[in-house]
């Protein structure tokens, strides 16, 4: 698949999921449990633009990408990494210097 055409697929399941969503870019399947940590190198990514740095960088790493709807109506995105213990993911995100991470399972952001 070109990743023009995968990226495609995946602003359309972001159309369908403005409120937020984490995909498997591997297999284009919402992921509805682990603790969602941001990578540093994919912050404040916006749009089509945004969304296919996004891409590019979880099919290298993680396989994972994120995104919601923001305050001002864009569409944000993240590479990103899922972890299921909790110290863990709490370890990484600072490292990544993020500001708050996400636990799936529960719906809950958790403030760092």
């Amino acid at each position: 698949m070109v990743l023009d055409q995968l990226v495609g697929m995946i602003e359309q399941v972001a159309l369908e999921h403005p409120e937020g969503f984490t995909l498997d870019v591997r297999n284009l399947e919402l992921v509805k449990t682990g603790i969602a940590v941001a990578h540093a190198e994919t912050q404040n990514q916006f749009g089509f633009g945004g969304l296919y740095t996004c891409v590019q960088h979880a099919i290298y790493n993680y396989g994972f990408v994120g995104g919601w709807r923001n305050e001002k109506g864009q569409m944000q995105y993240d590479s990103i990494r899922l972890f299921t213990s909790l110290p863990k993911a709490i370890k990484w995100g600072r490292k990544q210097g993020q500001i708050a991470i996400y636990d799936l399972d529960n719906g809950w952001e958790i403030i760092l």
